[in-house]
């Protein structure tokens, strides 16, 4: 078939048509850099739409019912003292609160005010979009005397959030002195608790950003530590940042003597109460090297309910990219009961895409760590790291100008060689090498120079300790 100039123009425009509705397909993302405020509202330009613009959410409210009565609850329970507290024999006490919480929406009036300003200074028509919060990460805080007038984090929570949401709940377990210290507020009719937030989203990177945190000062010293490490999560690599949409703190306060129902004393008797646990999962597998030939590994918990039934796993997942995180929380959005063990498993994956899954594992309730870092000689596969390094005043003096070294190992059955060299005019005549290999296979070296024209070579027997020093007298 033969293109003529009007065919092939034809054609050019269908191809460049397919490539627009490829570009258009991807879906659109504020730009970070694009930051404007009209009033009090965040908005930012699309990244490719022109006349799109996004605005960030007002944020989040303690929610009412019709009278204006707070959706909180204060449990305070009285238990006997248990091995796993070390308090066996004493009566002590514990607190639960839970509170609930809806989106603070911007009213129709606001949101066509700015439409109309932006299309006063837009030459397309203007549509308004609010950009969604993929997650919602949430602080309970309490300001007391007894503390020194400084704030004390109660507990936290950090949990993506579906695309639409209009309420959310939370439920906070207290230590036996934060809740004897709230319990003791409370019956004074005071309520000092606050619940600061973000509400996370997603923005196409822009040349450059400044991030400001508002609210109080008490709030924002609290958070800035943690939204420097979720600012850049989604990796230097990436189109993409997670980054605040609105950050902001409100107080937890009611009338006590009008709802006195909001407080409620349960005696336990003898058994251990059920909590809102958080745990810590470690793994070194990875900041360790202990398992090479893994991409990812993942822990689910389950814990049992009041109902004696098996709640939803919880998931933490460590990855080889990120070696460098050794630990992650865990926490449980129900209620547990403290008198079942957890049961835990890991589901891991080799960068060969096969999947290695353990046995579910119990383990008592109270232990609030639990380390899944894999068993270093059960791994068919090590990581070698080996240094040598060489005489150069000796390698001058005897004119040889480089030696080379050939290391012969193999992974999964697969010879491989690894080639290093070190040569006279070296500022640091010393060479580090890292590979991994099939446990228990030991390397095999072979190291030549030529010297005065002659081509000379040694095989070195593999040294215990990974260091090798070369020296032309020796050779």
């Amino acid at each position: 078939m033969t293109l003529t100039p009007r065919s092939f123009a034809r054609a050019a425009s269908l191809i460049w048509a397919c490539l627009l509705g490829a570009f258009t397909m991807l879906p659109a993302q504020p730009v970070l850099s694009s930051r404007m405020w009209i009033g009090e509202t965040a908005v930012f330009r699309d990244a490719g739409q022109v006349g799109l613009f996004w605005y960030a959410p007002k944020g989040i409210a303690l929610k009412r019912d019709g009278q204006g009565k707070p959706q909180v609850q204060v449990i305070q329970m009285r238990y006997q003292g248990a091995e796993c507290t070390a308090d066996e024999s004493e009566r002590r006490f514990t607190s639960l609160v839970q509170l609930s919480v809806v989106a603070d929406n911007w009213s129709q009036t606001e949101l066509e005010e700015i439409k109309s300003y932006l299309q006063r200074r837009s030459r397309t028509r203007v549509s308004l979009k609010e950009i969604p919060a993929h997650r919602m990460d949430t602080h309970l805080v309490m300001a007391a005397p007894a503390l020194g007038g400084n704030p004390k984090v109660l507990g936290h929570a950090r949990e993506p959030i579906p695309t639409a949401w209009e309420e959310r709940s939370f439920l906070v377990g207290l230590s036996p002195d934060e809740a004897q210290l709230l319990w003791a507020q409370l019956e004074k009719g005071q309520m000092a608790i606050t619940v600061s937030y973000a509400l996370m989203g997603k923005f196409y990177r822009g040349p450059s950003a400044e991030i400001h945190l508002s609210g109080s000062a008490d709030m924002v010293e609290e958070l800035a530590e943690e939204f420097e490490e979720m600012f850049l999560e989604e990796g230097e690599d990436s189109l993409l940042l997670s980054m605040p949409l609105r950050q902001d703190a409100f107080n937890v306060e009611w009338d006590l003597a009008q709802w006195p129902d909001l407080m409620q004393q349960v005696d336990l008797n003898d058994g251990f109460p059920p909590a809102y646990p958080a745990l810590t999962i470690r793994c070194y597998d990875f900041a360790d090297q202990i398992r090479p030939d893994l991409a990812m590994k993942r822990i689910e918990v389950q814990a049992k309910g009041l109902r004696d039934q098996w709640l939803d796993p919880q998931q933490a997942t460590f990855y080889a990219n990120q070696s460098g995180v050794e630990e992650q929380p865990i926490s449980f959005p129900f209620v547990v009961s403290m008198e079942h063990p957890y049961r835990y498993r890991t589901i891991s994956y080799t960068f060969k895409g096969q999947k290695e899954e353990s046995e579910w594992q119990e383990i008592p309730a109270c232990r609030y760590l639990i380390d899944i870092t894999s068993n270093p000689e059960d791994n068919p596969v090590e990581h070698v790291e080996f240094e040598w390094e060489a005489d150069v005043a000796a390698m001058d003096s005897l004119e040889i100008e480089t030696f080379f070294l050939e290391i012969r190992y193999e992974l999964d059955g697969t010879p491989l060689t690894l080639n290093s060299k070190i040569s006279v005019n070296d500022h640091l005549p010393l060479q580090m090498l890292s590979w991994t290999m099939d446990r228990g296979f030991i390397p095999q070296l072979r190291l030549t120079w030529n010297q005065a024209g002659d081509l000379y070579w040694k095989e070195p027997d593999w040294p215990s300790d990974g260091y090798l020093y070369v020296s032309p007298a020796q050779e």
